[in-house]
């Protein structure tokens, strides 16, 4: 398992487009995926779910990847924040 922290930067906060961006790169990957919010873990395999959340600018985020393609997972997420100016690594 792989982990890293990022900072929400996007003014709007995390909603439907980008949710619906990171859940379908999400699929492409043999890995689970999880997201931490304060104390709640939760998957992040649903647009629903995602925007539950409520995540906001300046919002800390832990990911959580675990699978046979963790890292390369990890460094395609990561490549989608920075192109949609979404989040940053803490």
């Amino acid at each position: 398992m792989i982990q890293k922290k990022y900072v929400i930067k996007d003014e709007l906060g995390l909603h439907a487009r980008p949710a619906a961006k990171i859940v379908n790169k999400l699929k492409e990957f043999d890995a689970d995926f999880k997201i931490k919010v304060n104390d709640k873990l939760v998957n992040m395999s649903s647009i629903m779910i995602l925007l539950s959340l409520k995540l906001t600018v300046d919002k800390k985020i832990e990911i959580r990847i675990e699978g046979k393609e963790e890292q390369t997972a990890l460094s395609r997420l990561e490549e989608l924040f920075l192109e949609m100016k979404f989040c940053y690594p803490v």
